[in-house]
């Protein structure tokens, strides 16, 4: 799969990523790092332990950094998630949370077919 079929497969900005990143081996690069990054299981611990502020800041950080790789699809799953958090007042949302996942783990499966 190249780069390009993989920000379709995932729902992303390949112009955009490569706008802001200028090399597909950057792309590659960060892509990478997402993938080793804990941020992910950190939101569902945190989730699951009912630790409101760490979910949101687990959110916000996948927000930002899906954001600045195009990765649109979970930037905007994250995003929704974030928000609906950032007032800490009540638990994760399930459905947003199930967007985000599906979103995260579609993501690791592409970049496992990128090539």
């Amino acid at each position: 799969m190249t780069l390009l079929e993989f920000y379709a497969q995932v729902g992303g900005d390949y112009v955009e990523a490569q706008r802001r990143l200028m090399k597909e081996e950057r792309i590659i690069k960060y892509l990478k790092l997402l993938a080793q990054d804990t941020t992910m299981s950190d939101l569902k611990e945190a989730v699951a332990t009912g630790n409101r502020e760490k979910a949101f800041r687990a959110a916000h950080t996948l927000k930002g950094i899906t954001g600045n790789l195009a990765l649109t699809r979970f930037a905007a799953a994250a995003s929704a998630l974030c928000e609906q958090l950032r007032p800490l007042k009540e638990d994760a949302d399930p459905a947003l949370l199930a967007a985000t996942e599906e979103a995260y783990n579609c993501f690791m499966k592409a970049l496992e077919e990128l090539s």
